[in-house]
């Protein structure tokens, strides 16, 4: 008979051991070999990977009595269109009494050659055992190899240098992990956790990843003391640590577990590394809202080094704070002004990110008025001045963060703060473009900051606000005049003294028009009728009298923009004026002809 006729009547007497022992007697034994060793259908099974499969412990046995042990060994290192041997088979379906019978049919030194033989994917039998979390099958194979060889067998990696112990810690497979604590050294299972897969992640950051906290302890706690360290500062390809893992994925009682692990006077260089986004585990935990997490980082470390751990920057020049700030995390930001003295912590609270922007400013900028009073009140006057004259990219200070997105809370707490003439340059600071903090207030109508700030100021200083001028040459009392902000107008007009309304409201642009120009063109009728009734019969005429850069007079913009409501106010007021200057005249003339 052919060898695949044999093999075909092997495989029907698979279910019958003294069948199939009496079949695979019936040939020689030169013949048996090649009989078990050949390959059969699509998948190139040999009838040890069928038996191996399926977990025949009794014909196994019948095989392995039936050949010598050299050629037992050639029959389990026969591979199938994967790579797989039949040992493998036997591993995945966690056929325990399967696998005890080859081991027992095998000398001692032979066993590490059998499991250590990887398939395809570089996988041995000992992956497939961990990673379908068969701890009995696991546990058989570590019995028997030798001690010697065993540390080696564990740190067998496959193609994506993968370990089995990165296996088990990936699916939380403790007790494989105790299994191999209980047999190899703590130097050789700290060795272990130092294997990096192509991603250059330990078995520790798979642990951390999934959240496996007493996988994870067990494995810290079963490091020798001395290699600890070198276990835990292991970076990624990400640059991640175990710890920047698990605040990555939220596993707050990983985080604490590890960083209580580590000796104080190594817990420092731990916390500041940086992945290649340049984020500490202080940063993940801050940007990622992980309060308790932060917080616990922040108590761990010694006062001496909180600056150093609070001052690391990231690729976006950001601070831990300015996420604290960001997030509005009182507390954190509390507790490191706490622990933070002098020079130390005004260079923290005034480093700015790559917009230029300082935790102080974020917090105003998000209107978080807790974290802006706490900042302020921490800071002697000097550095106060400094801190809130400090300037982003665009040149805004924070009041004009404050303003700009109407915090008014904020703005009322920088009031507060500043002295009268800090009060006064603060507000005359112009950004970029050259706006105050009130071009922006007079710009989109924001009428209760406004007021707030045209009550804190004396009315002669209220007033050199509003002249400033911005790359337009456009004053306070413009932007207030060109946007329709009537509200805005009127505070003005109750606050600035009487005898400088009528300089405000002439203040050309760069074209010449000025605010009564705006209102004429734009059609404010009730804002032009505020304004000029305001000003003397003589400051009328000369409002209506003033022409932009192309000659035209209020009321010719007026006619131009056909606002008829406006032309037949101008008009009116005109008149009215004329009518009144003359009278003036008459009245004047009688005095003196009467003396």
């Amino acid at each position: 008979m052919s060898v695949s006729q044999i093999q075909n009547q092997l495989k029907g007497a698979l279910d019958n051991v003294e069948e199939f022992e009496r079949r695979l007697l019936a040939v020689s034994p030169e013949e048996r070999i090649r009989v078990l060793t050949a390959d059969y259908g699509d998948h190139r099974w040999t009838v040890a990977h069928r038996v191996a499969g399926i977990g025949l412990v009794q014909v196994m046995r019948c095989i392995t009595r039936n050949i010598t042990v050299q050629e037992l060994l050639d029959l389990l290192v026969t591979l199938d269109e994967d790579g797989n041997t039949p040992v493998h088979y036997a591993v995945r379906g966690g056929h325990t009494e399967t696998l005890q019978c080859i081991i027992d049919s095998l000398p001692t030194e032979d066993l590490y050659r059998v499991f250590a033989f990887r398939n395809e994917e570089g996988n041995t039998p000992v992956h497939w055992a961990t990673g379908f979390g068969h701890t009995a099958t696991f546990s058989c194979i570590m019995k028997y190899v030798p001690a010697i060889k065993l540390a080696k067998l564990m740190g067998k990696q496959n193609a994506n240098w993968i370990t089995a112990l990165h296996l088990a810690a990936d699916y939380g497979y403790i007790q494989i992990v105790k299994c191999m604590v209980e047999l190899l050294s703590a130097e050789e299972f700290c060795n272990l956790l130092t294997i990096q897969n192509k991603s250059g992640s330990t078995p520790l950051h798979f642990a951390a990843r999934k959240g496996h906290g007493e996988l994870a302890k067990l494995m810290v706690e079963s490091s020798s003391t001395d290699m600890l360290s070198n276990v835990l500062t292991v970076q990624n390809k990400d640059g991640s640590t175990a710890v920047h893992v698990a605040i990555k994925n939220g596993h707050t009682d990983i985080t604490k577990y590890l960083i209580e692990s580590v000796p104080t006077n190594e817990l420092t260089p731990l916390l500041v590394k940086q992945n290649d986004c340049g984020d500490t585990v202080l940063h993940m935990a801050v940007r990622n809202s992980h309060i308790d997490a932060a917080n616990y980082i922040l108590s761990s470390v010694k006062a001496d080094d909180m600056p150093r751990l609070v001052s690391v920057e990231n690729n976006q020049n950001s601070i831990p704070l300015h996420y604290a700030a960001i997030n509005n995390q009182v507390e954190t930001i509390k507790y490191v002004i706490k622990c933070v003295t002098g020079s130390y912590l005004f260079s923290i609270l005034a480093k700015p990110d790559r917009h230029g922007h300082t935790i102080f400013q974020l917090a105003v900028k998000k209107g978080y008025v807790e974290i802006v009073r706490c900042i302020l009140e921490s800071l002697p006057t000097d550095e106060l001045e400094r801190i809130l004259g400090k300037l982003d990219k665009n040149g805004n200070t924070a009041m004009h963060s404050a303003v700009m997105y109407n915090h008014i809370d904020v703005v009322a707490c920088i009031l507060e703060t500043a002295s009268m003439p800090d009060l006064l340059k603060l507000l005359s600071q112009q950004n970029r473009e050259y706006n105050s903090s009130l071009h922006f207030a007079a710009r989109d109508g924001y009428t209760e900051t406004f007021k707030l700030i045209a009550k804190a100021m004396r009315p002669q200083d209220f007033t050199k606000l509003l002249r400033l001028r911005n790359n337009s040459r456009e004053t306070v009392v413009y932007k207030a005049s060109e946007n329709g902000q009537e509200t805005i107008l009127e505070i003005i007009l109750s606050y600035v003294p009487r005898s400088s309304l009528c300089d405000l409201l002439l203040i050309p642009d760069m074209f010449g028009y000025n605010a009564v120009h705006l209102l004429a063109s734009n059609g404010y009728t009730a804002m032009l009728n505020t304004a000029l009734s305001n000003l003397s019969p003589r400051e009328n005429l000369k409002a209506l009298a003033v022409r932009n850069s192309n000659g035209r007079t209020a009321l010719d913009l007026a006619k131009i923009s056909k606002q008829s409501e406006a032309t037949s106010f101008l008009q009116n007021k005109q008149k009215e004026m004329e009518k009144v200057a003359i009278g003036m005249i008459m009245n004047n003339k009688n005095q003196i002809e009467s003396t």
